[in-house]
């Protein structure tokens, strides 16, 4: 990239970012060197290696443990024919068109099964090249090694990462960001440089970024904002080229039609309202300005984090809540006003937060957490450049250097502090019901986890809490009320209060009856009410509205064997095993009916199995006991 002119006197002084700095014969600097990619990528590494000691966390278990499509290569096609969901049954539907995260979490179980760390390790990668390619993007922008360098390391250690980089599934987001911020660099380079290969790579980062996340929506209108400002080769007259401009222009959108073509294809449409939120146009639009601003000022000092925050429109915040936010932005643009006068490439990188978040504005058509700190992954490369960019221009070169990097190091160590959350899901869950004690979703998931460790008072509490929430949200979710109420009809069956078990899911069943889980429930009291002819329909209706569900399977086998068809009960049992591997309850089932038919070999380890992953389970340690297994 090459300085346009040198400053005539009486004009302000250059930015120091504004192109590259020359020697003392007038060479252009130096790109990044090799010391500095290592020790970008070394931070990066730094900052998360911790978290490949992690497990499962949240979604992980449902995406990547109970997934069979990932098991194999040869089902990434339908990766790209459906929705990302639609491997957990019809009634999983979203707006999540992402095939390429099923393509990692296929890397992820070809290197080490369903152990966590090579999904984690993957992550720390992919976001150790991220922030390689925020290197190399700050250098095509701004033309300083140095800026560009500690740019890169404040974006390699900024601690509101940690959901991305520290939770698997935030693969979604780092895979998107790193093919997002290479697009945008080989777009610059393809403006100064004029060879459209420059333009091809821009392409096909932009293309593998959306298959990635659809954040990368974004980026025509972030390279359109570039050129409108100047971009690399604007005219001296101040004119504007839009010959030049429609060369990049043209592919980036014919990109995104051939990507909306597939995602039509696969969805059905383009995009539905998978959790409606109703507001008036006014409270809208106020809600939509007030989220912009609190991503913003989530970047500039990201704690307390929180990884699922309630939502609440505009209208219902507190004076305070509310202003302080829309203040700070307010703030920050006189602040730009009087420092970013003339810098249209720093201007760009104050308009990269609000232009990137576009994507994710729309409150109906992503999931139930609307606001949330995940989503600032792509947008804070532009915060990081430019206070690095910022430093270097007001600063002497060495201050700049040693006070950027000092932040960096600061978020490392914020990094560092934050990660542990995300270790189990029962450190993920309390913290954030600290954080967010209305989060129903949230409560439910806890009183899941407690139930499996039959701490069944434990488990109550947290789905009536669950219900208690969503009765005091502003936007209520059906589907959180409706697994309140099978998780209070599960604790009941474990206490032998079949009326009332049989009572909270009937209510569930007739709350939603498009779900197939309340069914599954249902099935399972008639069948311990001795019912099977009437246990045996309830379950098949659940298989036939999501036939993924393996505790649906286990039930329906243990009718089967129950009516003495044992070969149909050991169907459904390994059919079981297949849907859920890591799972206890298919294995005993299938051991006792292993046990039934002379094979007590092969029942002994799937019990040792069982007790492998769930060492408390007291039916496997009878089993154990009685069948004589070491």
């Amino acid at each position: 990239m090459r300085e346009v002119r040198p400053a005539r006197r009486g004009e302000s002084k250059p930015a120091a970012t504004a192109g590259p700095k020359r020697g003392r014969a007038g060479a252009p600097a130096p790109s990044p060197r090799a010391w500095q990619f290592a020790a970008v990528a070394l931070l990066a590494t730094v900052c998360y290696v911790q978290t490949a000691g992690y497990g499962f966390v949240y979604d992980d278990d449902v995406q990547i443990a109970r997934n069979p499509r990932i098991r194999s290569f040869s089902n990434l096609p339908a990766a790209f024919n459906e929705n990302f969901w639609a491997f957990n049954g019809p009634d999983s539907f979203t707006n999540y068109y992402r095939p390429l995260q099923t393509a990692a979490y296929m890397l992820g179980y070809s290197i080490g099964g369903l152990r966590p760390a090579p999904f984690h390790w993957i992550n720390i990668v992919l976001h150790a090249l991220a922030s390689l390619a925020v290197l190399w993007l700050g250098w095509e922008l701004l033309g300083h090694a140095g800026a560009a360098l500690c740019g890169a390391l404040v974006f390699a250690a900024h601690p509101i990462h940690t959901e991305n980089v520290a939770w698997i599934a935030g693969v979604t987001d780092v895979g998107c960001g790193l093919l997002a911020f290479v697009s945008l660099a080989a777009y610059l380079r393809f403006r100064s440089a004029r060879r459209l290969h420059w333009l091809g790579l821009s392409l096909l980062g932009f293309f593998l970024a959306l298959l990635f996340k659809e954040m990368a929506l974004a980026l025509p209108l972030l390279a359109a904002a570039f050129d409108l400002l100047g971009g690399e080769r604007g005219r001296e007259d101040g004119g504007f080229r839009w010959n030049e401009a429609l060369l990049g222009w043209a592919p980036l959108a014919a990109t995104v039609a051939v990507y909306g073509a597939l995602r039509v294809h696969a969805l059905g449409a383009f995009a539905r309202a998978v959790n409606p939120i109703a507001l008036d146009p006014l409270d809208r639009i106020a809600t939509t300005a007030w989220f912009v601003a609190r991503y913003v000022a989530k970047l500039i000092c990201p704690f307390p984090q929180n990884a699922f925050y309630v939502f609440t429109p505009f209208s219902r915040l507190a004076a305070v809540e509310a202003a302080w936010p829309l203040a700070l932005v307010g703030a920050l643009g006189l602040l730009a006003r009087k420092y970013l006068r003339g810098e249209k490439k720093l201007l760009w990188l104050a308009l990269w937060t609000s232009v990137s978040l576009i994507p994710v504005l729309s409150f109906g058509s992503v999931g139930q957490n609307v606001f949330t700190e995940r989503y600032l992954y792509i947008p804070s490369l532009g915060s990081s450049l430019l206070v690095a960019a910022l430093a270097f221009r007001h600063l002497p070169s060495r201050t700049a250097a040693v006070s950027v990097s000092g932040l960096a190091a600061l978020f490392g160590l914020a990094c560092l502090a934050r990660n542990p959350v995300w270790r189990d899901d029962r450190t993920f869950y309390t913290a954030t019901l600290a954080a967010s004690p209305g989060a129903a979703l949230v409560h439910n998931n806890l009183g899941i986890l407690y139930f499996e460790e039959r701490n069944l008072r434990a488990a109550e509490t947290e789905f009536r809490a669950a219900l208690d929430a969503d009765a005091r949200a502003f936007a209520r979710s059906p589907r959180d009320r409706y697994n309140s109420l099978l998780g209070l009809a599960a604790v009941r069956s474990a206490e032998g209060n079949l009326d009332e078990a049989w009572r909270l899911a009937d209510e569930a069943r007739a709350f939603s009856p498009e779900l197939a889980d309340a069914y599954q429930t249902l099935g399972m009291l008639m069948g311990k009410r001795g019912n099977l002819a009437e246990a045996g329909r309830l379950l098949a209706r659940s298989l036939e509205i999501n036939p993924a569900s393996a505790a649906a399977r286990v039930n329906l086998g243990n009718v089967r064997a129950a009516q003495g068809n044992l070969d149909g009960a050991e169907a459904e049992f390994r059919r079981a095993l297949e849907l859920d591997p890591r799972a206890a309850g298919p294995r005993i089932s299938l051991a006792l009916l292993l046990e039934r038919t002379n094979r007590r070999p092969e029942a002994l380890r799937l019990v040792h199995e069982a007790l492998g992953r769930d060492p408390g389970n007291p039916t496997a340690r009878r089993l154990l006991a009685q069948w004589g297994g070491r």
